[in-house]
């Protein structure tokens, strides 16, 4: 039925069959039956069209004209599916005393709209309201909704469920996430503009573009800057969980509050601070600086020279490409430093860091941490703490402080230094140098032409394999040349020198002979040719002022100092 007004101010009502009504002029106001498919125009002028329904209702496939001005849809009782958005509608109620709503989508316009879902009373699949770019009231149910508010100076309410709300940031807004674990999504566009805020528990003020005077009953909040200038945003006062994600070509300086925030950068230099909670901060390929501050945090440079401070707590810190320093600060911290050369500091805490590739500088300080250096020229100090240290590739330096601690060498030219307490030193594939300390060692050269320094305390040092240098120092040490020929010094204290069957040739450069003396050659392995003192005399000859003992074979024991004369059975022990 075709349904036509006049110029001036008319009251249309539809019947139940399909009818097509066309308000004309004026401001008309069109009551639409719920049976039967309508077409609506309502013409020049403000417009209210309504429907009014007291059982189920099925709207599919609304053609509500786009310049329709005013709608309302009351629904007494019952059951109502609305499937279709609407545009350019200047304000949408939807109310219900009974019955389910399964889905609804309200959309506003360039102007002031008033969108409410607050009259929902069953399940909801899908509930959302859209406000446009004017000065929007978004009211959601008591479902999940989602609420759009863009542009202009809203005014939302999410009411009961988990809510999702966007906005633009132009003007000034009222937010209340209400019930629920609530999400409020911000915008920031423009070119050039530089864009600062504060945020609290209670309002967010951006000082550049707008003020939002109100926040309430919001969990999580989302950032997301696509902007040219420079970025500033300070959620020290916030409890919520803060995702930031920034694609300013701009500088980005952000501090976050007690929640767990989340902050991406993709260009320009930034200054991130996560603040209180579990924070996850990622860096773009300029120097940035990242501080998780309180929390288990994990912090990301990417590429650029970037500084990267864990603080407190438990946290994980990746370098990235670039020049990094990456400081774990108190607690158990993760840290690679990843490319290039990076300087890596534990703090307190039990830690591990790996320098991976470059020459990488670490420091365990304080805890028991594992250090590994991998590739390239390291330098590693363990501090205070029992440490495992293993330099990798390269030729590294490795120092294990005033703990107990264990030193690796890599594949190639590398020096260990125990510093205090008793530590194990390991050589590796090449000529290294191991130096114990202080305290009661245990030292094995490995493979290649190594020396290995006791120093003060009661030594346990191997040679292995290769020709070595070995030097006890101060203390009872035990020194074993291994295979191949070895230069031996036992160093004050009483030393003793071990000598296998096929050991080759070891010299021993300050052997003190004599009965009851201090030092003591053990031989081993040789069954029963030489188990006698009797046995070692006779192999044993002057050289000049040197004794040497030959067990055949290219077998030798050379005495620096000693005659064969000095020689007293006490210098011997059979194995």
């Amino acid at each position: 039925m075709l349904i036509e007004g006049t110029s001036g101010n008319d009251t249309l009502n539809g019947t139940s069959g399909d009818d097509t009504i066309n308000g004309l002029g004026g401001d008309d106001l069109l009551n639409l039956d719920p049976g039967g498919r309508d077409t609506v125009d309502g013409g020049e002028g403000f417009d209210t069209v309504r429907i009014v329904t007291d059982g189920s209702f099925n709207w599919q496939d609304p053609d509500v004209d786009p310049q329709t001005s005013y709608f309302v849809f009351v629904q007494e009782e019952g059951s109502a599916t609305v499937t279709k958005v609407l545009d350019n509608v200047e304000r949408i109620e939807r109310r219900t005393t009974e019955g389910g709503l399964t889905e609804v989508l309200l959309a506003g316009t360039t102007g002031d709209d008033f969108l409410d879902l607050s009259g929902e009373s069953g399940t909801v699949i899908e509930g959302g309201a859209t406000g446009g770019d004017g000065n929007d009231t978004l009211i959601g149910g008591a479902s999940d909704d989602e609420l759009s508010g863009f542009s202009g100076a809203d005014s939302i309410v999410g009411g009961a469920g988990d809510d999702s709300i966007i906005e633009l940031i132009d003007a000034d807004n009222v937010i209340d996430g209400g019930a629920g674990t609530d999400l409020l999504a911000y915008y920031v566009t423009g070119d050039g503009a530089t864009f600062s805020g504060t945020i609290t528990d209670s309002a967010l003020n951006f000082t550049s573009e707008s003020t939002l005077t109100s926040i309430q009953s919001i969990e999580q909040l989302l950032f997301i800057y696509n902007g040219t200038g420079d970025v500033s945003l300070d959620a020290s006062g916030s409890s919520a969980d803060i995702v930031f994600t920034s694609s300013a070509s701009g500088n980005t300086t952000l501090t976050g509050g007690d929640g767990s925030d989340r902050v991406f950068i993709n260009f320009g230099f930034g200054h991130l601070d996560g603040g209180g909670g579990n924070d996850t901060l990622e860096g773009a390929s300029d120097a940035d600086t990242l501080i998780g501050d309180g929390g288990n945090d994990q912090l990301f440079g990417n590429a650029g020279n970037d500084l990267l401070e864990g603080a407190l707590d438990d946290d994980t810190v990746n370098g990235g490409a670039g020049d990094d320093t990456l400081d774990g600060g108190d607690d158990n911290d993760f840290m690679l430093g990843n490319d290039d050369n990076d300087s890596i500091i534990g703090g307190g805490g039990n830690d591990s860091a790996n320098g991976n590739d470059g020459d990488d500088e670490l420091f365990g300080n304080q805890g028991d941490d594992l250090l590994v250096g991998s590739t390239g020229n390291d330098t590693i100090d363990g501090g205070a703490g029992l440490d495992v240290i293993y330099g990798g590739d390269g030729e590294d330096m490795l120092m294990g402080g005033s703990a107990r601690d264990v030193l690796a060498a890599g594949v190639k030219n590398d020096i260990l230094d125990g510093g205090g307490g008793r530590d194990e030193l390991y050589g590796g594939a090449n000529n290294d140098l191991l130096m114990g300390g202080d305290g009661d060692d245990t030292m094995f050269g490995a493979k290649g032409v190594d020396t290995l320094e006791g120093g003060d305390g009661n030594d346990i040092v191997s040679g292995a394999a290769d020709n070595d240098f070995i030097d006890g120092g101060e203390g009872d040490d035990l020194i074993f040349g291994g295979v191949q020929n070895d230069l031996l010094t036992g160093g004050l204290g009483n030393d003793t020198f071990l000598y296998n069957a096929g050991n080759d040739i070891d010299v021993i450069t300050d052997f003190v002979a004599g009965a009851g003396t201090e030092d003591v050659i053990e031989l081993n392995n040789f069954g029963t040719d030489f188990d006698t003192f009797a046995e070692v005399m006779a192999a044993a000859t002057d050289d000049g002022a040197d004794t040497t003992i030959d067990f055949g074979s290219g077998n030798l024991i050379i005495l620096y100092n000693v005659v064969v004369a000095d020689l007293h059975q006490d210098d011997f022990v059979f194995g």
